[in-house]
């Protein structure tokens, strides 16, 4: 079976109010041009599809057209619920969806006696192999196991998974490829990759947790392309930058798996950036420092530029006016500033200590209430503390994706 892993696309994405219709629309359009060369089985899209649960009618026009015109090609489609989408919206018009060979779980599954229901979890791709698609569940909201009340979260989620890919193994009688699909973070991945300002809201499981009998594991959540257990597991990246830590180059995955048991062979695509995420200087430097190297930047780069500052104490007031006045009659677009303070009560052997700015935070809660306990008290959060708001983040989440 020959599978297009993609996820992360943010469709809708409003970038410092910058409009990017164009680069998504431009990743679509290199998306078709994949599928189309590739002779493929299936195309999974794992999460994350929209930028908010609430995406404008522009973001949705550009998903449905385009993945409309994705489907004639007579490709099969699977499309998962991300955090960021609201899974009753990605689901509503499913079986519509289904006359063009796409599925869309946004949700778990329930008979009518509250049993879970795993075939409408599982896409069987007729002669090739089976694909488990699994949307975004907060490890709190997994099934509880029957006559087990006080199992851990970990341990529902690996029940979960083992009653789907139980039922896989009941249907998959010529040993054909299993894939399962889901968009969260396992402890075996490095938490400080490009995600890294958000890990600290990050929900993270083993890879026990997610069960036995798959043969690759398409994952979502994480931005930057990494393998794990000799790519059996693996997360493809985002197809477009979303903010200005991820700089390394964006790409969609090939995943050829000869039969059940057989280790995935994986090809890179890689997409092209319509516009580069830049950081100016690259080190922390006084303002005119960096406004002298800001104005050196080509005026034909059509890029978003944040300024990097080094202070002593606080911003220049006129700092975001002369980053502007620096990019005046050039293409780029002027994001804001990143600082980075002195260390003065070490004067000796001063250093610059890295602060973490709203506008990097990529609109984290819990990043940003750790950030401003951190700067106002010199300590970390709490665990109590932390719980505490995280469970009202969570809960405040779930509502805005229902």
């Amino acid at each position: 079976m020959r599978i297009l892993h993609t996820s992360d696309w943010h469709l809708g994405q409003n970038f410092n109010n910058y409009d990017r219709t164009d680069e998504h629309k431009a990743f679509l359009e290199k998306l078709h041009q994949i599928a189309y060369e590739k002779s493929l089985d299936v195309i999974v899209v794992s999460g994350d599809i929209f930028d908010t649960p609430t995406p404008s009618v522009a973001a949705q026009e550009l998903y449905n057209t385009q993945m409309i015109r994705l489907s004639q090609l007579g490709i099969p489609i699977v499309v998962t619920a991300g955090n960021h989408d609201s899974a009753s919206r990605l689901e509503v018009n499913s079986p519509l969806w289904q006359k063009f060979n796409l599925t869309v779980v946004g949700k778990i599954h329930f008979n009518d006696d509250g049993t879970l229901c795993p075939d409408k979890h599982i896409v069987e791709i007729a002669g090739k192999g089976f694909v488990v698609a699994l949307p975004y569940i907060y490890k709190n909201f997994y099934p509880e196991i029957s006559g087990r009340p006080d199992a851990t979260a970990e341990e529902r989620m690996e029940h979960f998974h083992n009653l789907l890919l139980q039922r896989v193994a009941e249907r998959n009688t010529n040993n054909l490829p299993v894939v399962m699909m889901a968009h969260l973070a396992v402890t075996e991945n490095i938490a400080k990759t490009e995600y890294s300002e958000r890990s600290a809201n990050m929900e993270f499981c083993s890879t026990q947790s997610m069960g036995q009998g798959w043969d690759y594991l398409a994952l979502g959540h994480i931005h930057r392309p990494s393998n794990m257990q000799n790519k059996r597991l693996r997360y493809c990246g985002s197809p477009i930058p979303l903010s200005f830590d991820e700089t390394s180059p964006r790409s969609v995955s090939i995943v050829d798996i000869s039969q059940h048991g057989a280790e995935p062979q994986i090809e890179t695509m890689e997409i092209p950036a319509m516009r580069r995420m830049l950081t100016i200087p690259a080190e922390p430097k006084p303002l005119s420092d960096a406004i002298a190297e800001m104005k050196l930047l080509n005026p034909d780069e059509d890029c978003y530029v944040r300024l990097n500052l080094l202070i002593a104490d606080t911003v220049e007031g006129s700092a975001s006016a002369r980053a502007s006045e620096a990019l005046a009659g050039k293409r780029a677009r002027y994001c804001g500033t990143t600082v980075s303070r002195i260390d003065t009560e070490n004067t000796d052997d001063a250093q610059p200590q890295t602060q973490i700015s709203v506008a990097n935070i990529n609109d984290d809660p819990m990043a940003i209430a750790k950030a401003y306990y951190k700067q106002k008290y010199n300590v970390e959060m709490g665990d109590e503390l932390t719980q505490l708001l995280q469970s009202a983040i969570d809960q405040t989440i779930n509502q805005n994706r229902e």
